[in-house]
């Protein structure tokens, strides 16, 4: 492989490589949905990827990262988010030995998805971002009517917490994360990538997961890169609804 594939990949795209990886992303995802079932390979070959302003969660110390690019609308990633990530939570990070890092992922064929992904990276701007994902991933009356009012009120937060969004800032974050998804071949959501965390902040691939994974299966490929035998979920806490979340 040529060296500069072996870079780390920068969080900063230029507009011209926005342009031609967004292309890139319109012919791969368009027309498709979110995978049904776990498909999962190692991550040979792919280039180290940077944590720098990706929402994360747990210990900044952590060996080990899960790097998550989800779509706010997909069903998929809403039962990832309400089912195993709750209990990866409870098993990994909680004992520090997992970050969670979130990258958006929007997918053209979920009208509101980007809406949502714009207001959530407002939140993360102002510390609450966990809080957000937790009520639009929860909220069962789909996007209509001032659905943002709703999910902000279950977050706890006021009405004028998002006067000021979406800003400018957030909405390139996004195009940067999405360009980062088409790099890393992230064609359909939930996609995730566990590696471990070099002293650089980057991650090092070694295994991918698309689709509504288990938490059994999100277990065993953090479990052998963690070095440890897959338990296949036998010593798995139950799930929680929410713990130990912070920027």
């Amino acid at each position: 492989m040529p060296r500069e594939r072996r870079a780390v990949i920068a969080n900063t795209v230029s507009v011209a490589s926005l342009l031609v990886i967004s292309v890139v992303t319109v012919w791969a995802v368009a027309g498709t949905g979110p995978a049904r079932s776990n498909w999962i390979r190692t991550g040979a070959g792919m280039a180290p990827v940077a944590l720098t302003d990706a929402a994360a969660l747990g210990n900044p110390a952590a060996p080990v990262a899960l790097i998550v690019f989800s779509d706010f609308q997909c069903p998929y990633c809403r039962a990832f988010a309400l089912g195993t990530l709750p209990a990866v939570i409870e098993r990994y990070v909680r004992p520090g030995k997992v970050l969670v890092a979130f990258r958006h992922f929007p997918l053209d064929i979920h009208s509101d998805a980007r809406r949502a992904a714009e207001f959530a990276e407002c939140a993360r701007r102002k510390g609450r971002f966990w809080e957000l994902h937790d009520a639009i991933f929860r909220n069962t009356s789909g996007f209509k009517g001032d659905w943002l009012a709703s999910v902000a009120a279950t977050a706890g937060m006021p009405s004028s917490f998002f006067a000021d969004c979406p800003s400018a800032a957030a909405v390139e974050r996004i195009n940067q994360d999405i360009a980062l998804g088409a790099v890393l071949e992230a064609t359909s959501t939930p996609t995730l990538l566990i590696g471990p965390i070099g002293s650089d902040r980057t991650v090092r691939i070694a295994r991918v997961l698309k689709g509504a994974s288990t938490p059994e299966a999100v277990g065993d490929a953090i479990d052998t890169v963690l070095g440890r035998t897959p338990q296949r979920g036998k010593d798995a806490a139950e799930p929680v609804t929410n713990g130990g979340r912070d920027e």
